[in-house]
């Protein structure tokens, strides 16, 4: 696919470092944006999944979907309860969202720095140093 905004800037014939080239492959995700979204996923999920339940009604409802008491306090199969879990889940959906972008970004980061460091010390002939 051409990008034709590119060629009008002229970005097309340049041509780019390695620096540039591993920093737009290996882009940082943005921590508070990936917590944001995994909540909303998370809270909405426990709160749909619930009111389901509730709507579906029955002798037992949901004996699987009230394990969740277990891990959010004040949590039942209940209009109530939907609520409080759907804020259980935007709580725990952001924390874990956040964690897993930012344990991501620190991995690339480190495994970055070990490629350019590797790189530094295979290209200047690091032992060639000390022969003097």
């Amino acid at each position: 696919m051409v990008d034709y905004d590119r060629i009008r800037r002229g970005l097309m014939d340049r041509p780019q470092t390695t620096d540039e080239l591993f920093i737009r492959t290996f882009a940082r995700v943005h921590a508070v944006a990936c917590g944001v979204a995994c909540s909303i996923v998370l809270g909405c999920g426990v709160f749909w999944a619930t009111a389901a339940l509730v709507v579906k009604g029955g002798e037992e409802v949901g004996p699987n979907l009230i394990l969740l008491a277990q891990y959010f306090p004040g949590y039942s199969v209940t209009w109530q309860g939907s609520v409080i879990g759907g804020a259980y889940g935007l709580l725990f959906g952001f924390i874990g969202g956040w964690g897993l972008a930012s344990l991501r970004n620190l991995t690339v980061t480190i495994y970055l720095h070990a490629v350019r460091l590797w790189a530094n010390l295979s290209a200047e002939h690091f032992l060639d140093r000390f022969d003097n």
